[in-house]
């Protein structure tokens, strides 16, 4: 299955559409390219996660992979935050007595 991400640029340009790309210690297949973004130069692309066995030793493409958060993980970590706001004003209340 795709992901969204952003592939940023280490001084080679940016990879082609079937290109391999690591990112966090995971190989990554390029499956589509879309805009590019400056400061730092990186380009929206979706990518697939691929085995390290497809690609040869020393053939993958030098940028790196920033996977994009999908919607699930955006709301789940609002949830986490305002969870932990509401333990601090409990906490806040109780040492002043309130």
């Amino acid at each position: 299955m795709a992901k969204q991400a952003k592939i940023e640029n280490l001084g080679n340009g940016f990879p082609s559409i079937g290109d391999y790309v690591q990112g966090g210690g995971q190989l990554y297949r390029v499956v589509s390219l879309g805009e590019i973004l400056t400061g730092p130069d990186r380009i929206r692309a979706e990518v697939e996660s691929a085995d390290w066995s497809d690609c040869a030793e020393g053939d993958e493409f030098p940028g790196r992979v920033v996977l994009e958060p999908t919607a699930s993980e955006i709301e789940r970590e609002a949830i986490e935050t305002e969870v932990r706001l509401a333990l601090i004003d409990e906490a806040s209340e109780r040492a002043m007595g309130v």
